[in-house]
């Protein structure tokens, strides 16, 4: 067989037919948080597919770290899903840093193997996504302002706000191309 038989990428989303009939272990890992941020999760599963069947594949990729240390962004989910967009296995990116680095490691920014993202960990954080949707945005303590864009779910986007050039945009939903947002954080 040659690799252009059942593997493709279009957009960074991979798509692979299975070649023969049979039970298939499909394991995934979400990227780590930038700037030394949340382990990502770790997912696995054994699933029954039949020749022919695509599976749509997306990787993710570490948080980058923002400019002059105001935070890192949180690493990217890895999703696999069938071509009806339905979801076989999800592994929660961990979440990014504080500023200068701040609540790396803590328990809470860890990737989530659920349906729900976790909370960012300051008074005034976005929540965490619920059933596969998009997190909120977060808040600089003290001024109310939304810095952080949420990360993107398996079904929505992220949240979104006006902050800084630009703003804090969320990151993408995978069912959206699952591009990552455009934040100190999130």
């Amino acid at each position: 067989y040659q690799k252009g038989d059942y593997l493709s990428v279009i957009n960074g989303v991979q798509t692979w037919k299975v070649p023969a009939s049979g039970t298939y272990r499909i394991e995934a890992y979400g990227a780590r948080g930038g700037n030394g941020g949340g382990p990502g999760a770790r997912m696995r599963g054994d699933f029954q597919l039949q020749a022919g069947e695509t599976l749509k594949i997306l990787v993710g990729h570490e948080g980058l770290k923002a400019g002059a240390e105001v935070g890192s962004g949180g690493g990217g989910g890895s999703f696999v899903a069938t071509s009806a967009d339905e979801p076989l296995v999800v592994a929660g990116g961990g979440g990014g840093t504080g500023h200068n680095g701040a609540y790396s490691g803590a328990s809470h920014s860890q990737g989530q193997s659920g349906t729900n993202g976790m909370a960012g960990n300051l008074e005034l954080a976005g929540d965490g996504g619920t059933n596969g949707n998009g997190g909120d945005a977060s808040h600089t303590t003290g001024n109310g302002t939304a810095n952080g864009g949420g990360g993107g779910g398996f079904y929505t986007d992220g949240q979104s706000s006006n902050a800084g050039a630009g703003g804090a945009h969320g990151g993408k939903a995978f069912i959206n191309g699952g591009y990552g947002g455009n934040s100190t954080g999130g």
